[in-house]
């Protein structure tokens, strides 16, 4: 990790970032087809898979940190003491570090190296060995940092944009990290083992979606179009799972405000929100809360503005009532 005062080498950080990947991946799918041990050897272990995992995630949080600490230097240098957290952006203001001109560059977040990173991420998060090599096995515990570090690109206008790029289809690598979190979870209740981790890795996937979905029509169509938001629902509805692996409540905290960011003014949005079932979770979230005013604030604001869409409410109701009699 680059010394406290110096520039990151953002070039050697992706180059390692990528071995991560390439590694971890080539280890997990070692562990579907082991090689045959050499007589009197002992049999294969995992333990060569967990260690490049582990690796890759410490790779994903050291880079993490890093464009915090950008973020923290522009939010300590704007102009404007009242901008809102989601504005400020590792690239400092607007016109400033796009292109890498002036200042450090290896201080400022620029196009090039904000693809770079996502475009890692995202590989991960659709199970890809490497670019459009698609593995069987899914690098579930690397899911939560990889969306993490996209949430993070996707709270600048800059990192919305390269996520939102045709050629990257970040919203659509979350559905299929959903899904594989939803299938693991399935087949771990199967065998009669736990999931931890799927939680963190759906609050961190709904942080990225909100992020992409802030101020920004095209990323809440995208959203829609992925076919993120029943894979949400279904993850959601599995309550008791959620509360056991949540005991700090912050999905039912960052699920309404993913929401809330969708459907703002976005009447598509909100029917395909009510009409994949968020609503009600969030209602059941509220219910089954007693003390905790996050939880309250974020889920009554998102029904607040779902409230202000009359078709969807309509729609809701309609649904509801369609149930109750069947």
């Amino acid at each position: 990790m680059a010394s406290p005062g110096s520039s990151p080498d953002w070039d050697a950080l992706v180059s390692a970032l990528d071995r991560c990947v390439v590694e971890a991946y080539a280890a997990e799918h070692s562990q579907d087809d082991p090689p045959a041990a050499a007589e009197g050897a002992p049999p294969p272990s995992s333990s060569s898979a967990a260690a490049a995992v582990i690796a890759l995630n410490h790779k994903l949080v050291e880079i993490h940190s890093l464009l915090k600490a950008l973020d923290e230097e522009a939010a300590s240098d704007a102009e404007d003491p009242g901008l809102q957290s989601s504005d400020r952006s590792p690239t400092g203001s607007e016109g400033g570090g796009m292109d890498g001109g002036g200042g450090n560059p290896g201080r400022v977040l620029t196009r090039p190296l904000a693809e770079d990173l996502a475009a890692r991420c995202v590989r991960v998060l659709r199970g890809e060995h490497r670019e459009g090599e698609e593995e069987s096995r899914p690098l579930l515990r690397s899911h939560a940092l990889a969306a993490q570090l996209l949430a993070e690109l996707a709270r600048s206008e800059l990192g919305r944009g390269v996520c939102l790029g045709e050629g990257l289809s970040a919203a659509e690598a979350v559905e299929r990290a959903l899904a594989a979190q939803n299938e693991a979870a399935t087949s771990e209740e199967k065998e009669g083992g736990g999931y931890p981790g799927r939680v963190e890795a759906a609050v961190q996937m709904c942080r990225f979606l909100g992020n992409l979905c802030y101020n920004c029509g095209r990323g809440r169509e995208r959203v829609r179009s992925a076919g993120c938001l029943p894979r949400v629902a279904e993850l959601a509805r599995d309550s008791e799972r959620v509360r056991a692996d949540d005991p700090g409540q912050r999905f039912p905290v960052i699920l309404p405000g993913f929401l809330l960011n969708l459907v703002t003014d976005d009447s598509a949005a909100a029917k395909a929100a009510g009409e994949a079932g968020l609503v009600d979770v969030v209602a059941a979230n509220v219910l089954a809360t007693r003390t905790n005013d996050a939880v309250f604030s974020a889920s009554l604001t998102f029904l607040g503005a779902m409230a202000d869409q009359v078709d969807t409410i309509l729609t809701i109701c309609y649904n509801l009532a369609t149930s109750i009699r069947s």
